[in-house]
């Protein structure tokens, strides 16, 4: 189905292409000032959850090996078709803030199952990949940091459309830089906090003796 752009107030798109049709997409759209309000809100509710829960964070709960391996897989899943999805969104509107929503869900299903992998306790006792149990904990840094980068990125340049188009006749080849830049990331990432752990910092106050990993 098809909209027209003055129907969806997209004023700041240029002028001579109000007057054409084109497929809404959702991601693209600017927000209002209630969906802005709507997400101040959401943020003071978990800021407010995670104040009322700091208290009880150094309680250990029963192991379940079986958690995170779960946990993990279902949200690389489901990041990974997300991407799939907002590539799909790119071919029918193609805009570089796209590319950018979409590197951040690669990034994030990846390391999700990647820190999976490397979970002592997840697929294997010491984990399959990685260098003992800060390799995971490591993994969770480039995780949240590249995934929150490229939203920031996406949040930025989304309301700049007129700007940041590409010709029809080149849909194939962002997606296929993107996501081959992305993975390449991933990789060079992955391999640092996999193999080169003795030159990072430690965040266990035991290595050798996690606290997940601890016998009931």
């Amino acid at each position: 189905m098809k909209f027209h752009q003055a129907e969806f107030g997209m004023s700041q798109l240029p002028a001579d292409e109000v007057s054409q049709d084109f497929p809404l997409i959702i991601a693209t759209m600017p927000a209002s000032s209630r969906q802005r309000a709507v997400a101040v809100g959401v943020i003071v509710v978990l800021m407010a959850v995670a104040a009322v829960m700091a208290p009880y964070a150094s309680i250990q709960v029963r192991r379940i090996d079986s958690f995170i391996p779960v946990l993990q897989t279902v949200l690389a899943v489901a990041d990974l078709l997300t991407a799939i999805f907002l590539f799909a969104q790119f071919y029918l509107q193609p805009q570089r803030a796209l590319l950018a929503l979409a590197s951040a869900y690669i990034f994030s299903g990846s390391f999700a199952f990647l820190q999976t992998l490397a979970f002592p306790g997840g697929y294997a006792p010491d984990g399959l990949i990685g260098d003992g149990p800060n390799t995971p904990a490591w993994i969770y840094v480039p995780w949240h940091s590249t995934f929150t980068a490229a939203v920031l990125v996406y949040a930025i340049s989304k309301d700049t459309t007129g700007n940041s188009k590409f010709p029809v006749r080149s849909k194939k080849a962002p997606i296929i830089v993107t996501v081959g830049g992305v993975l390449a990331t991933i990789a060079v990432l992955t391999w640092i906090v996999c193999t080169k752990t003795e030159y990072l910092p430690s965040f266990l106050a035991h290595p050798q003796a996690p606290t997940w990993a601890a016998d009931d």
